[in-house]
């Protein structure tokens, strides 16, 4: 029975090479094989955009907006990391978050997130829960890794999982090949999972019991990035945003990515090897959503799109074709600087970015410059409180490379 049905999805799905291999395995084997497909292959029947919308692209130069800790006091706000990815790319085959990052204590992705949470949370008098999506694959690692570490000081109850499916992966002919024995190979399913992931979950309930209204969406792999942002919120707010989106502007140093485009007069975003042209906005998957937007867009089919993977071709859903659905959308530019500095190919170049972004918090909280060449300053530091910057406004001769609030509450002027 179980081998007749295999037969039937793999002819249907044009894979008759691997028929004989479907014929050597073990009953279980046949039933471990269908429960990866009933998993993994795509609903081909995507979802119709059903509205008409509209958006604003707004910069610094053309907004004017108060930045004040008011606009998040007493809230309770979600964060999404996007974190379903493997350090391959950089030669390590550990969870991308678990990669060490920071120049001087080696921190890790996650321990960075981590402390920007709670320094978040104390410098803008509000509540955050973070969720992380995983893949099937570094799930378990993943948790037992904040296990291990004491989830960074967080509470148990701010920090939740879930778990994207897998797509199938295919050679460039389009043929599917074993990982092992009755396994096929296969990867995550790309970030348009998050809506239907994080519903499936129960934490669209969760969110509605505990009064978490707005859930910023991030990957795990732009140190740079902050967990909230005052400006996009207050323009998601102000303009009543389904969708709320950061962008930098094109440069030399921006390369394989997506950009932002019109179509009938409706902004999209291409990715960059759906497109030879050049973009000059580009999306840094960095996101702002109203919790009724992800209820909906959790009943929504998006349509797939094929990507180059491990040398492999996968068959993935993004979460920026979302704004096919969305009644109104609002693109906010950021400094690049600030806001954006990707791990790719190599950890060094964004050391150097983080270190230089430390340098100039050194210099506006001590009134001078650093004199050593590297530094690091604890997520303290990034946010902190009057108390704190009247005392480094006191400290002369500071050349410690690791500064964290501590350090500076202790020392002697």
């Amino acid at each position: 029975m179980y081998e007749e049905k295999l037969i039937e999805i793999f002819t249907k799905y044009q894979q008759e090479h691997l028929i004989s291999d479907i014929l050597a395995l073990s009953v279980a084997e046949q039933v471990q094989l269908l429960d990866q497909l009933e998993k993994t292959l795509p609903n081909e029947h995507r979802t119709k955009p059903f509205v008409i919308s509209s958006y604003e692209i707004l910069s610094e130069k053309n907004h004017a907006i108060a930045k004040s800790s008011a606009d998040f006091k007493d809230k309770h706000l979600g964060v999404i990391v996007m974190a379903a990815g493997q350090g391959s790319r950089l030669g390590i085959d550990i969870p991308k978050g678990m990669i060490e990052i920071t120049p001087i204590k080696n921190k890790t992705l996650f321990q960075l997130l981590c402390e920007k949470v709670k320094a978040s949370e104390r410098y803008y008098q509000c509540r955050i829960t973070l969720f992380i999506m995983l893949s099937e694959e570094n799930s378990n690692q993943v948790k037992a890794f904040f296990i291990k570490q004491k989830l960074f000081g967080l509470h148990s109850s701010q920090v939740k999982f879930f778990t994207q499916p897998n797509a199938l992966m295919a050679d460039e002919w389009g043929k599917w090949v074993w990982q092992s024995k009755g396994i096929l190979l296969a990867g995550p399913n790309g970030n348009g999972a998050l809506f239907k992931s994080f519903e499936m979950a129960n934490y669209t309930s969760f969110c509605e019991e505990n009064k978490i209204d707005h859930l910023f969406v991030l990957p795990i792999d732009n140190p740079l990035a902050p967990p909230i942002d005052e400006e996009l919120f207050s323009l998601h707010e102000e303009k009543q945003s389904d969708m709320t989106l950061a962008a930098i502007k094109q440069d030399d140093e921006t390369k394989n990515m997506g950009g932002f485009v019109t179509v009938d007069r409706q902004i999209r975003v291409v990715e960059y090897f759906e497109s030879e042209d050049l973009f000059e906005l580009l999306n840094i998957g960095y996101y702002l959503f109203s919790l009724t937007f992800i209820k909906q867009m959790a009943q929504v089919k998006l349509p797939y799109h094929i990507a180059k993977k491990r040398g492999y071709l996968k068959k993935e859903q993004f979460i920026f074709d979302g704004l096919a659905f969305t009644e109104k959308t609002v693109v906010v530019i950021k400094k690049k600087e600030d806001f954006f500095a990707p791990i790719k190919d190599a950890i060094l170049p964004v050391q150097t970015k983080l270190i230089k972004r430390d340098k100039e918090i050194f210099s506006r909280l001590f009134k001078t410059q650093m004199p050593v060449d590297d530094i690091e300053l604890s997520m303290e530091m990034h946010f902190p409180t009057q108390e704190v910057i009247k005392k480094c406004e006191k400290i002369k001769n500071l050349s410690i490379k690791y500064i964290d609030e501590d350090l500076v509450s202790q020392w002697e002027i």
